[in-house]
């Protein structure tokens, strides 16, 4: 359950009407409010200093007809300003950058703030109306105040817009998340000194998946309380951003009697979606960076400056990765019982994704060559674990790059810049076997 709420509240997040609708609602209360204070303040003698607002009621009327209609207008300039943003964003960045900005909190803030001062001034227009005198000065005095605000709003707006389609700072923001992303996922290794129980080496019971789609997220915690109600335990061999068929094993579960009831629980604490999510898909991150990269080398752009900062990005996620341990999460109950066994990615597979494609597309272009041995060069000097495969697979990297960029490289000063680039390798291993 607690599963799905995540994927339903990360919905509402991405969304451009749960914060504008708020914001609305509000705004209406609101309004609402303030007229039934004026109405108090009127039947009680009670009014506001007279330099402070003194309009008549043809005074009143004008500037909320004024405001709204203004308002109206911003909203229309707001809305095409993001579409043309979005529009923007995935023709030179990636579809799959879109999601980053529909969760955008300046966007959605903006135009629900337009919405709300313009239903503000509608509800206050007509409250003006039923009012026997010059009433409505608190809600007036509000109108004003708003209006202020989004004009404020208003510039904010277009400075972030402007900002929002800076490649250099859409590619350090997914970088800093991914980062953040890896270190959570290292850190998260409940009781990793826990030795594994001897009847999980023999044969347990396959959990397969009830439907087919992208895995978005899965409730470990919730897992957990599952297994230990049941005296179990449950290896996941799937985790987010994997796609699953209806069938697939994703999971096996000790001992096998208990495959019934945990499949169940698995379809609880597991949710399904046609789309992938960032709230615990990793490698999504890496995907973002990779496409923001490979875009930017293709011909219609031809950027490859916007290539090496996304490689930057890549790399210092990967030399953080680097200097983590890549072994099964062990998740263990209040007792200190391990009951779940959670697969992470190696380090050699975000490796992989991180430069196969950019290396596939980039390699003929030396600068990208160059930066791209320069970065595993750095990233090789941060491992910690696992030390002999993770350095083969930086090798062979290393190695089909140099292979590639050698038979595209037609100028001396760039074959030697590339050698330079490469010499590290040559000194350190024998290139390795396809």
């Amino acid at each position: 359950m607690k599963s799905k709420l995540t994927v339903i509240w990360d919905s509402l997040k991405s969304s451009y009407w749960f914060v504008p609708g708020l914001m609305c609602l509000g705004a209406l209360a609101f309004a609402f409010f303030c007229l039934w204070i004026d109405g108090e303040m009127y039947r009680r003698g009670l009014q506001l200093p007279e330099p402070l607002l003194a309009l008549d009621r043809a005074s009143v009327r004008a500037l909320l007809t004024t405001i709204a209609g203004a308002m109206f207008t911003a909203v229309s300039i707001v809305f095409s300003m993001t579409m043309l943003t979005l529009v923007q964003a995935s023709s030179q960045l990636g579809p799959r950058l879109l999601t980053n900005f529909m969760r955008d909190r300046t966007n959605q803030f903006t135009l629900g703030a337009f919405l709300a001062t313009f239903l503000f001034c509608l509800v206050a227009l007509r409250g003006s109306q039923q009012a026997e005198e010059t009433l409505s000065h608190l809600t007036i005095l509000f109108a004003l105040l708003m209006t202020l605000l989004v004009t404020g709003q208003l510039i904010h707006f277009v400075h972030h817009v402007a900002q929002s389609i800076n490649a250099s700072l859409v590619v350090a923001q997914i970088g800093k998340k991914l980062t953040h992303a890896l270190e959570s996922d290292g850190a998260d290794e409940a009781s990793p000194n826990i030795a594994i129980p001897a009847e999980m080496a023999d044969e347990g019971a396959p959990l397969a998946a009830a439907a087919t789609g992208y895995i978005k997220s899965l409730d470990y915690e919730g897992l957990i309380v599952k297994a230990k109600a049941n005296d179990a335990m449950i290896r996941l061999e799937r985790g987010a951003g994997d796609f699953v068929r209806t069938g697939d094993v994703i999971g096996t579960v000790w001992p096998m009697d208990k495959r019934e009831e945990l499949e169940k629980s698995l379809k609880q604490t597991l949710t399904v979606g046609r789309q992938r999510t960032l709230i615990q898909d990793t490698d999504f991150y890496v995907e973002q960076l990779v496409e923001v990269a490979v875009r930017s080398l293709s011909p219609g752009i031809n950027d490859p400056f916007t290539a090496v900062r996304a490689i930057d990005w890549l790399s210092a996620a990967l030399a953080r990765l680097a200097a983590l341990s890549d072994s099964e999460s062990r998740l263990c109950d209040d007792d200190g019982t391990l009951r779940v066994l959670r697969k992470r990615a190696r380090f050699e597979d975000y490796l992989a994704a991180a430069f196969n494609q950019i290396r596939q597309n980039g390699a003929d272009k030396p600068s990208v060559a160059i930066h791209l041995l320069r970065s595993l060069a750095a990233i090789d000097r941060h491992i910690q674990h696992n030390t002999a495969p993770r350095r083969r697979a930086i090798l062979r990297q290393a190695h089909m790059i140099a292979e590639m960029a050698r038979s595209a490289s037609t100028a001396s000063h760039d074959r030697e810049d590339l050698e330079e680039a490469y010499e590290p390798f040559t000194q350190a291993h024998e290139p390795p076997k396809n």
